[in-house]
């Protein structure tokens, strides 16, 4: 049997969601309900470490398997097609080609979905196929920048460079990036060396915000023992950090949030980015779907109005079934795979359904960050002509482009060829602001004449020497071309006033993550939110392929309780870690962890994989059957 894992073995993101589902379920055993001890009768305790419940213990899971009575097949809606929703029937898919050998039944699945609207393609280079990885430059050398009026080419080397008023001179002299990657980089690195405390330090942040946690003073003990204490920033100076380091009003996430980004943003590590665009990797997936699963059944622009359970008429053999109504007609399933982002959710009719409160406030609340993308296509890249010579990395600027990020995927071609420039990459307030003049569907030519006009000063003015108006205008013709024929296209969206994800991904404030993250992810199997929201990487494409190999794991956890044996078979498949990245292995923030110390012989060592995922399964069986009888 596999040894606990150490919450020390995992990355900071699994070990802040580890956390808050020991939490979440810790307090539902704190609440009676009259059914725990039919849910664990009969089986052993387990502790809750640091997370005291009151005298009760988490349950830790019987080895006796459930009897296998069934070989049915199995039928599975999968709301969304986005890159969660579609790795579902691919990690079925893997489990059936695990399990022939054994003579286990197939999966049966359909998955419906809207048609998905593509942002912008850029020119592919004819040796290099689509979905290709090609190296991303995240810096490079002659980056400009443009703040308070003022233009570098490359970094600026002096103190203030950019004039900025009213900030402490000691400030300026270590300057915006390091002071916020000092404050962090003590909790980071307090992770590292005894994420028992680093935990402790953190959770007593979750709370505030990124502004709240600078207005504070902040105190701590340095590797010498000795106590150091920073001052509060007055509100220049937070503003100076923020405009700086990130979006406007980028610093309302929580702070917790901007630490865990600390493991995932590294500049010096290496990045990659997909020739022909993010869109490859659906399209690719889809492909692969319908080349290995040929009679999968794809709707195309079916808007999902409802689901529920015993939604329309059930008979016998549907009733307790969860049903999806697509074009007012209602079908049951095994089980629904609900990947779309919450903002669309909430449009659903879910009435039917038994969420917890917490999922329905999620639903309301959830922070989703804004962004925007432009796009425009040149006939000449003039960014890599004359004294630019930019190739690669960003340019930054508090103009209402925000960033400029300069191509890495066509640095082999001579500027001649022409190339697409992401000119303006938006987030959070200034997202919303950019917003304003984007129309997604392009039909509104005088709202996108606008929008490039306001875009080719700002790329203008992040280019020209500062205050030199013949510079201007040179730079502005080597932009827009002699007779403006350079600037060919232009193309922008905006997700959040996209109806299909109204917002861009899931951006956590102050105490969301810890409260809200264990009510999406609870589940008795019939209703499975997915999708990067409901993945400890959120906001990442590995957070929503991990949240669908967590959905799997439960829906076949409850299956094989109901006596399903190919559901056993591929749940044992798991257990064995025998499933191939990237369809497994269980998120290890779902396993069981020296957190959790059994009581009644502390050397013995319970199963490990997945097993926080079956008990919220189970605690949230023991919810709807307790509702349902206070209900009778």
């Amino acid at each position: 049997m596999p040894s606990l894992i150490d919450p020390i073995d995992l990355s900071w993101r699994s070990s802040w969601a580890h956390h808050a589902i020991l939490k979440q379920i810790s307090k539902s055993l704190t609440v009676p309900t009259g059914r725990e001890t039919d849910i664990v009768a009969n089986l052993p305790f387990a502790g809750v470490g640091d997370h005291p419940v009151d005298e009760r213990h988490i349950p830790s899971l019987s080895d006796e398997a459930p009897k296998l009575t069934n070989n049915d097949p199995l039928t599975v809606a999968i709301v969304g097609a986005g890159c969660a929703g579609l790795f579902v029937p691919m990690i079925f898919k893997e489990l059936k080609l695990l399990l022939q050998k054994e003579g286990h039944p197939d999966l049966i699945f359909d998955f419906f979905t809207k048609e998905l609207k593509m942002p912008y393609v850029p020119e592919l280079k004819a040796d290099t196929p689509a979905g290709s990885l090609i190296p991303y430059i995240y810096t490079a050398p002659n980056q400009p920048s443009y703040f308070n009026d003022i233009q570098y080419l490359g970094n600026p080397t002096k103190v203030n460079p950019y004039n900025i008023p009213d900030i402490p001179s000691k400030l300026m002299e270590v300057g915006p990036g390091k002071l916020l990657a000092d404050d962090v980089s003590y909790f980071t690195n307090l992770l590292n060396k005894d994420p028992k405390s680093g935990w402790e330090k953190l959770i007593e942040y979750d709370n505030s915000s990124v502004r709240q946690f600078f207005y504070q003073p902040f105190t701590w003990i340095n590797e010498k023992g000795e106590k150091q204490t920073r001052p509060a920033y007055d509100y220049k100076t937070v503003e100076w950090l923020e405009t700086f380091n990130s979006g406007t009003r980028w610093f309302d996430q929580a702070f917790s949030e901007t630490v865990l980004e600390e493991a995932v943003f590294d500049p010096d590590k290496p990045w990659w980015c997909i020739m022909g665009g993010t869109q490859q990797v659906a399209q690719k997936m889809l492909a692969k779907i319908m080349e290995d699963s040929p009679h999968t059944k794809i709707s195309y622009n079916s808007l999902v109005t409802a689901i529920g359970i015993d939604s329309g008429s059930p008979t016998p053999d549907s009733k307790g079934r969860p049903d999806i109504t697509v074009g007012g007609k209602t079908r049951s399933y095994d089980s629904v795979f609900n990947s779309v982002p919450l903002g669309c959710m909430r449009r659903m009719d879910l009435r039917k359904l038994p969420l917890t409160y917490g999922t329905k406030q999620a639903l309301r609340s959830l922070n989703y960050g804004a962004s925007t993308k432009v796009g425009m296509r040149f006939k000449n890249m003039w960014w890599r002509n004359g004294r630019f010579n930019i190739q690669g990395g960003l340019g930054k600027t508090d103009l209402p482009l925000r960033v400029c990020v300069y191509p890495s995927y066509n640095l082999e071609d001579p500027p001649e060829k022409g190339g697409v420039l992401l000119c303006s990459y938006c987030w959070a307030q200034d997202a919303d602001r950019t917003g304003a003049l984007i129309d997604n569907d392009a039909s509104d030519k005088d709202k996108t004449q606008k929008l490039q006009d306001m875009l080719v000063h700002n790329l203008t003015l992040l280019h020209c020497r500062t205050g030199d108006k013949e510079d201007y205008e040179h730079v502005r013709k080597m932009i827009m071309g002699e007779d403006n024929t350079n600037l060919q296209e232009i193309h922008a969206f905006d997700w959040t006033r996209n109806e299909l994800s109204t917002g861009a991904f899931a951006w956590f404030g102050p105490g969301q993550f810890t409260n809200m993250f264990p009510d999406i992810v609870c589940t008795d199997s019939r209703h499975i939110i997915i999708g990067e929201l409901a993945s400890a990487h959120h906001a990442w494409i590995v957070g929503a392929l991990e949240s669908a190999v967590r959905g799997v794991y439960m829906f076949l956890y409850m299956q094989a309780q109901k006596g399903h044996e190919g559901c056993a078979a591929a749940l044992k498949l798991y257990e064995d870690n025998k499933v191939p990245s990237p369809y497994g292995p269980v998120p290890p923030e779902y396993n069981r962890s020296t957190y959790m110390k059994d009581l009644n012989d502390e050397s013995v060592e319970k199963p490990v994989v997945g097993e926080l995922a079956k008990i919220l399964t189970i605690l949230e069986s023991n919810r709807l059957e307790t509702e349902a009888a206070a209900a009778a």
